[in-house]
Formats: structure tokens, sequence, C-alpha cells
């Protein structure tokens, strides 16, 4: 804003009463706009002051380049709100909390039998604030907080005991602690006090359902402003940052930031654990240094203002309403498309992929929650899918592991290696954003050229075709294969020279793309291997990246009596390595 002190100039009060409409050094238009809000279920016209600006910074990070600039006022309709810099308006988010459980049929929590039984077998715990003890709770029956917050560098030995609190509590858990107590509430779930810390089975087993606790917890509390966990929640333990205004005359305006421009800065929203927990938490109350907002699947309370936000349904809610309030995408997976489901799938650990991690071992621990929803597609981490668009088949189980093995990654030619996973699928390696493979499209024609898979465990091999079911099984449970065994073509034979040498690289075909019609382009896409340590017998390599190359010499064709692939000016080499 012009000014983020009390105190302004004429030019200021010019700027806000409208009269000034743009500043030239500062790039700047204002203009008094009355936005119809039909589409907010019941709410008033109101009048906003949008502010466009550059290079604006405060609380020293860069805020969006729009903000929106309310009048203050206490009556009825859509105003902003003072709110006090050192207590939070817990009152208000009761009351809004209160109505949400009333009121909103997509946020109720629902229980199968299955599920029920399933979780109750895992023994979940969580703190009594009543007794500051952890003490197991029912599934479907006790109502509890989750929290979600920043490890960051603080521990002691103390806090390695299993289901025991330490003398101190983290000043974060502190808060929450009294925040659950002031919201009515008795339980709260914290993962680094509810989870088994020494019984590694117990401990996997949580961590898997993380996803189930975060989604069924009654709220999640989102320490979005601290950079650990000694840091504790603004407007409970600490100061928060002073909120923008200005008077001009008989007027206050406010400056309102949304709140999901506000989050993608915090240490919070740059870490691999939060992913899930913010994403598949259906109710989220939210700390960030400015101010505290409460949202749901339905809509959005914000401390800055004086009205709940209803959102409609999305033939009424345009996407700028959804960049000025809402703060997250409420996350259900869409089940019935199953082209949709691979691509949710992708999505999501695209996104993920683009958080830190402190150990390198987390990779697939922090999305478990997410993966989780995911069971039968999701192979390390890997989504396969099992259907493609209309037009388009997958003819065999080992097709569909083709197509998940050519993901693409951005800069992934200068991305760093995580040994603790296989380099074929995203969580072996590191500052490697995910995107999907590229589906086939029912214009064009598709060949797959991987003859078979075998994914070989320390106990036995499984070929993937008939036994993708029980290669499934094992990874639900962890279990990481040794290698990948795969047969297929390349334009390259393992025994030439270049192959040979240190570090030699190997191309893989993966398959073969065109047009139907005569004479337009046809592509390969291919996986470049690089050859490791082992020996040349065992053909052990790490998966390098994929491309896509484009009218090499010639079409594809088939020996009529072999079958055997053939490209005009080339010669395909029969290959089998052993991909780790």
């Amino acid at each position: 804003m012009a000014n983020t002190t009390d105190s302004y100039t004429h030019e200021d009060e010019d700027f806000f009463r409208g009269e000034a409409t743009q500043d030239v050094n500062n790039n700047r238009v204002i203009s008094n706009t009355m936005f119809e809000m039909n589409a907010m279920r019941g709410l008033e016209d109101f009048h906003l002051f949008q502010v466009c600006y550059d290079d604006y910074k405060s609380y020293s990070r860069q805020y969006p380049r729009k903000i929106i600039v309310i009048p203050s006022h206490k009556g009825p309709g859509f105003f902003g709100r003072h709110i006090d810099r050192d207590v939070v308006d817990l009152e208000a988010v009761c009351t809004q909390l209160q109505f949400c459980e009333k009121n909103h049929e997509l946020c109720k929590p629902v229980y199968s039998a299955s599920t029920a039984s399933k979780y109750r077998d895992l023994g979940l715990r969580a703190i009594d604030v009543d007794s500051m003890t952890v003490v197991p709770i029912m599934w479907e029956n006790d109502r509890y907080v989750a929290l979600s917050y920043v490890w960051g560098s603080t521990h002691t030995n103390e806090e390695d005991r299993d289901c025991e609190l330490p003398t101190r509590l983290p000043q974060v858990v502190q808060d929450a602690v009294f925040v659950s107590k002031s919201l009515g509430h008795r339980f709260l779930w914290v993962d680094r006090y509810c989870i088994p810390q020494t019984d590694m089975v117990a401990r996997q087993q949580q961590i898997q359902a993380m996803g189930e606790i975060y989604l069924h917890s009654s709220l999640t509390i989102t320490a979005a402003a601290g950079t650990d966990a000694d840091c504790g929640l603004p407007g409970v333990s600490t100061r928060r940052c002073k909120q923008d205004s200005i008077r001009v005359g008989q007027h206050c305006l406010l400056a309102f930031y949304p709140p999901n421009h506000e989050l993608p800065t915090t240490k919070w929203a740059s870490r691999g654990w939060t992913y899930q927990e913010g994403l598949l938490s259906t109710r989220r109350l939210i700390f960030t240094q400015s101010r505290v907002f409460f949202e749901c699947r339905e809509a959005l309370f914000d401390e800055y203002c004086t009205a709940f936000i209803v959102k409609p349904s999305d033939a009424h809610w345009s996407s700028s309403y959804k960049d000025l309030f809402h703060a997250f995408r409420s996350f259900v997976p869409d089940r019935e498309d199953e082209g949709e489901f691979f691509r949710q799938a992708a999505m999501r650990i695209g996104e993920f992929s683009q958080r830190e991690l402190t150990y390198d071992g987390d990779a697939l621990n922090a999305m478990a929650g997410v993966l989780s929803l995911y069971p039968d597609i999701a192979f390390c981490g890997l989504p396969v899918p099992r259907l493609l668009p209309v037009g388009c088949r997958l003819d065999r189980e080992t097709d569909s592991l083709t197509l998940a093995l050519a993901w693409t990654g951005s800069d992934q030619p200068s991305s760093t290696r995580r040994r603790a996973f296989p380099s074929w699928t995203w969580a072996g390696w590191k500052k490697c954003v995910y995107q999907g493979p590229t589906e086939p499209h029912p214009k064009y024609y598709f060949k797959f050229l991987v003859d078979s898979i075998s994914v070989q465990f320390k106990d036995t091999a499984v070929n993937w075709e008939t036994g993708k079911k029980d290669v499934m099984a094992r990874s639900r449970a962890g279990t990481l294969p040794t290698w990948l065994q795969i047969s297929g073509w390349s334009f390259t034979s393992l025994e030439d020279p270049e192959v040979s040498k240190e570090n030699g690289t190997f191309w893989l075909l993966l398959w073969y793309l065109s047009a139907y019609n005569p004479g337009l382009v046809w592509r390969w896409t291919r996986m470049k291997l690089r050859r490791v340590g082992g020996g040349d017998s065992l053909n052990l390599f790490e998966r390098c990246h994929v491309e896509q190359i484009e009218n090499v010499d010639g079409p594809l064709e088939f020996d009529e009596i072999s079958g055997s692939p053939m490209v005009t000016g080339r010669t395909l080499h029969r290959c089998t390595v052993r991909l780790i």
C-alpha cells in the first residue's frame, strides 16, 4: 500500500479516495468498483477498492500483485475487521466451526465398517489435553484435532520415548493444546508423540494411515507461520504482524491479502511432510503471521473479514473469486473416471515433488497418506494407469507399467539421486519435479516395444504380467524391489563399444507413435540408461531420463515371419537390462 503507517499524505488521501487513478512511479491503478456478489449466496453487494501495484513488499516478503482494500464496519455484510495482534478470536472460530459441523454435508466424515475396523486395529493414540497424557482413542467415536507444523531441527532424546510426552513440549504443541481446549476438543493428535517411534512395524502402519488420520480429524490446526516447533502460534503465544490500514476522512480502510497468496511463501508450504496434511484435511484452522483463517470444503472464514464466505457451486463461483478466497483445493479422488483418477495421482505427485525433505528416506513416507488413496495404481510411488482415454487401450499389464516408467521430470539430467529408492521412480531423484507420461491418443497408432518386465525382490522374482497383484501388495507394505528386469529393443547393442565404456549410456525403446495417415510424423519414446557397477553379465543400469525423437530414418514395420520390429536404415537390437 502507499502507506503502511498510521500517518499519510494528501497524495495518499487522494489516492485512496479514487481521485488519483494512477501513480506513474509506482505503476499503481485504483478503482472503486461495485462487485456483484449474487454468487455469494445471500451476501449483499459491497464496495471494494482494488489496488494493482508492482514491487510492493511487506513483512519482508513479496505479496501478490493484487490486494483488496475494504472499509472497516461492524454491521452486517462484507467489511474489513480490526484484529487484536496479541489474541486470536477463538470465539469467532468456534462459531464458524460449529456452523460447519451442523450444516455442511461435504465436511462430515464418512466411516465404513471396513475402514473403522481396519484403523481400530492400528491402536490410534492422541494427547488427552485434560490429563496431558497420550491415550488410546476410538477411530469412529472420539473427535480429535490434528496438528500440522514444521518440525525443524529441535529434538531431544526425551522425545524418542514411545507415546509419552516430554517434560517440556515444543511451543507449537503447547499452543495447539490451548486452542484445542478453547474450541471444546479433548484429544489432539501430534505425529511426533502419537506415532510409535521404536516399533517399526506399528510406525510404518500408522504412517501409511496418516492420510485417513488427517481426513477424519474434526479439525487440523496448521502452524503455517513458524520455521520450527518452538515458534508457537501467532495470536496465542507470539504477536502478529501489524494490520495494514489507513484512515481517509471518516473512513478506515483495511488491506485484505488473499490467504492463498500468503501461504506459498511460508516454510510450512515448502516442506514435504506438510503437503498431505494440508491437502487431505477436511477442516483447516490456519495460523499465519498476519491472522487466522478457517477453511472447510464449503466455506471460508477470514479473521480480517466480518462475513463467513460460502463457496457456491463452480457454475456460479468465478475463477477470480476463487483466487481471492480459496486457500487450499479440497481434495477427494474421483474414482468414477479411471483416466482422471490416474491424472489426479500424477498431478499430486508433481506438486509434492517440488517440496523439500530433510531426510531422503522420507520421500515415500511423506506422501504415504495421498498414495494410500490410490492403492491399486501406486507402485513404489509411481502411478500405473489401468485404463486410457476412450479409443485407446492397454493390451497387456506390461504396457501399463511401460507407460508409467515414461514419466519425465523438470531438469532431471542435472538432478541428484536418492539412493534409498530405485532410479525408475520419481522418489529416486532430488529436485526433479514429476510430470506424468504422455498418454496415447486415439488418433495415433501406438505400439509398445517392451516385451516383458520382471520385478526382482530379495526373495523372489515376480513377472509383472501375471503377478501384478502380488507386486502391488508388496509395494503397499513398503517393500522395494532390487531391480526391474526389462526385455525389449534398442537402436544400440549392449555390446557396442560406446555402451561398454565406463558410465556408458544406452537407449531402451519404450514405444512408437505415428499418425494413421501416411507421410505424417512418427515418434519414438526412449529411456536413457547409464551402466552401473556389477559386471557386464548383469547389465545393471540406472534410469537417467526419458525423451522423444521424431522421424528417425523411417517408420516402424514388423517382420512377417518373426514379428520383430524393423526400421529402414536402422538395426534394432533385442536387449535385456536390469534397472535398479
